[in-house]
């Protein structure tokens, strides 16, 4: 039943990792063609956490909000950067097991950080001369 479980487990924590990871590819993707303005980044957020700029829907992990949602730019300039990075912050995975609570120990826990990051070039750079 051991090995059961924590087979169980690591397919759940796989599973949300790899979904969490190709939703910052698309945010970032977005944000690689897109203005440098925080609605651009607010639809980006949305697109991440509910798979859609609108922000509509369920998020597609339980427990994920656009406040988890890092967007940075690097390199260029504040209005043509370089490069273009989202990164998940402050989201912990929570097993089904979680043994803090099975044995009455608050300091006990299986949670563990989730937190992919995505950085692609920004494609509306100019080419040095």
């Amino acid at each position: 039943m051991i090995l059961f479980g924590a087979t169980a487990e690591f397919g759940r924590y796989f599973y949300e990792y790899s979904t969490l990871a190709k939703a910052t590819r698309v945010g970032t993707r977005y944000l690689t063609s897109a203005a440098v303005n925080s609605t651009e980044d607010t639809n980006a957020k949305n697109l991440v956490v509910y798979g859609n700029i609108a922000g509509t829907g369920n998020p597609v992990i339980n427990g994920l909000t656009p406040a988890n949602i890092s967007v940075t730019r690097s390199g260029g300039t504040t209005s043509l950067p370089q490069t273009v990075t989202i990164q998940v912050v402050n989201f912990k995975y929570e097993p089904m097991l979680n043994l803090g609570t099975l044995t009455h120990n608050s300091t006990f826990s299986l949670n563990i950080d989730i937190k992919p990051s995505v950085t692609m070039r920004y494609l509306l750079t100019q080419p040095a001369i």
